[in-house]
């Protein structure tokens, strides 16, 4: 119907102009942008309602964006097969979630997801809930990663630069030097105060 198509245009439509990479620095907005779309979807008691036991459907349950942090992967695939293949209102709205996530990332963004396109699929359909957890799995993911490349790139640094203890080390040739040229500055002052003398002896016996 014309209406049901007007639903599908205003849930299914990118976030935002702005496409996401999956990086650190954008994910908070993100999710923010797709609260915003699921309260004005009725998502948050559709698609994003999550049963704390998939066999219960009667059971309670806690809205995804609120505890995406403690809830697995497991457990959403397990509440996703309730209604994946299913003719119901929480099958479209998975679908009109999932091609508004789809379309509001980069070609980055989707690079580093869509390789894990048999972990939000179910029966060959993209679930919405399950997709939106792999962007937010591969966001922090891209967190770790950057930190573990600065850790090494740290140590290397130290060891190039180098603490107390290497600085000592690459300064001790360097002073052993600065030892011998005193010491050799030293002995031939000597040798010439000792020629001066002794040219001085000769010239009092002539």
């Amino acid at each position: 119907t014309k209406q049901g198509a007007a639903i599908w245009l205003s849930g299914s439509k990118k976030l935002s102009e702005e496409l996401f990479d999956c990086v650190p620095e954008g994910l908070r907005d993100f999710l923010e942008l797709t609260k915003k779309r699921s309260k004005l979807m009725g998502w948050d008691t559709s698609v994003m309602s999550i049963l704390d036991d998939p066999d219960d459907v009667a059971g309670p349950a806690k809205d995804y964006l609120d505890h995406y942090g403690s809830i697995s992967l497991e457990h959403l695939q397990a509440n996703a097969r309730i209604y994946a293949d299913t003719p119901t209102r929480v099958a479209q709205d998975s679908m009109m979630l999932f091609t508004a996530l789809h379309d509001s990332l980069s070609k980055i963004g989707r690079d580093k997801v869509t390789l894990y396109s048999d972990e939000y699929t179910i029966d060959g359909i993209e679930v919405g809930i399950l997709f939106l957890k792999i962007i937010v799995r591969e966001s922090h993911i891209d967190t770790n990663a950057t930190t573990s490349t600065i850790r090494p790139t740290s140590t290397r640094l130290s060891v190039d630069l180098g603490g107390p203890e290497s600085l000592a080390l690459k300064s001790a040739p360097l002073l052993s030097e600065s030892k011998m040229t005193l010491a050799q500055f030293t002995n031939s002052a000597s040798r010439t105060r000792t020629t001066s003398q002794d040219q001085r002896s000769r010239l009092r016996t002539i």
